[in-house]
């Protein structure tokens, strides 16, 4: 176990869960690195909103389609995942370091976000909670 400013935490976590259809990571954020592994099914886009920078990352196993099979998201940024075919699924791995903790989850901010980003508000509306 860590002891941290923030609370005692385990190291890292790790989970697995599968995403199907329409189903998407919700916009959210937390105070440690995650890193996402892909394992199986169609790909992944993951959009992060960092400080004053949107990108978009491509999760999967498709190097030729430039997606990568890992992905770690810095502390702090704000992020979604979709699939990249809506009639697939995917099964995605994540490992939190330190350790995932729900008092380091929050969601997203939406309307602080819209202000921010003001292209990518129909993005944003469409991967709330």
């Amino acid at each position: 176990r860590l002891h941290l400013a923030r609370g005692e935490r385990f190291a890292g976590t790790c989970i697995y869960y599968l995403l199907e259809g329409e189903e998407h990571s919700a916009l959210h954020r937390l105070r440690s690195d995650e890193t996402w592994f892909f394992h199986a099914g169609c790909g992944l886009v993951v959009h992060l909103f960092g400080e004053n920078v949107y990108e978009k990352k491509r999760l999967g196993a498709n190097l030729s389609a430039a997606e990568d099979p890992q992905l770690t998201i810095p502390a702090g940024t704000i992020f979604a995942a979709e699939l990249t075919k809506t009639s697939a699924w995917c099964l995605i791995g994540c490992s939190v370091c330190p350790g995932f903790d729900f008092t380091d989850f929050s969601w997203a901010n939406l309307e602080e976000l819209r202000q921010r980003f003001p292209k990518r508000c129909e993005l944003i509306d469409r991967l709330k909670a």
